[in-house]
């Protein structure tokens, strides 16, 4: 007798709008890819899916490349610019809540590492090692299922601590800790 699978994969692609806490440069104006994979698991209750008038609750957990930052480019003359890319691979353990067939509201945590950064003062561009290799941030988010394969979601993530501490006597920053904030649009592909 063959066992149901209670697992769902695939693949999610998604463009970031992030912005950083701290740093004088307001708005979601630094854009940014998101690429990985996920996998789902359903849960199940005396061998039957955990479902209780017609909710569903599932868990997963999903690896990807993500850019973050922010930007005054599309605001300031090249000169006077200011540019913060950080490019991060990250782990984000989530549960799932299916309220209605097609709508889903998930939330969990974020971890991650720093794979590298780039500075962008005026033509002046080098890497910082004022930002931490670990960033921890919490996210919530709401995903409509299209069809059997597709997907989209809206998500918004914040750091749960500063992922940087710069000197503020730099004009640029005004407070000591940096926060990433991040609206992110996703598509998934499930296999």
């Amino acid at each position: 007798m063959a066992k149901a699978q209670f697992f769902d994969g695939g693949i999610v692609l998604g463009l970031v709008a992030s912005q950083i806490d701290g740093d004088r440069l307001e708005g979601y104006d630094q854009a940014n890819l998101k690429l990985g994979m996920f996998i789902e698991r359903k849960l199940k209750r005396r061998g039957r899916r955990y479902s209780r008038k017609g909710f569903k609750l599932n868990y997963g957990v999903e690896l990807y490349y993500i850019g973050k930052g922010s930007s005054t480019k599309a605001k300031a003359a090249v000169t006077t610019a200011f540019d913060i890319q950080l490019h991060y691979i990250e782990l984000s353990p989530y549960i799932v809540y299916e309220f209605h067939k097609k709508s889903i509201v998930q939330g969990g945590i974020a971890i991650a590492s720093l794979l590298s950064n780039t500075v962008t003062h005026g033509l002046e561009e080098n890497s910082s090692e004022d930002f931490n290799s670990l960033d921890l941030s919490y996210f919530i988010g709401y995903k409509y299922l299209l069809t059997k394969h597709f997907a989209i979601d809206t998500r918004l993530q914040r750091s749960v601590i500063p992922f940087a501490s710069v000197d503020t006597s730099n004009p640029i920053y005004n407070q000591k800790g940096l926060i990433n904030m991040i609206l992110s649009f996703n598509l998934y592909y499930k296999l």
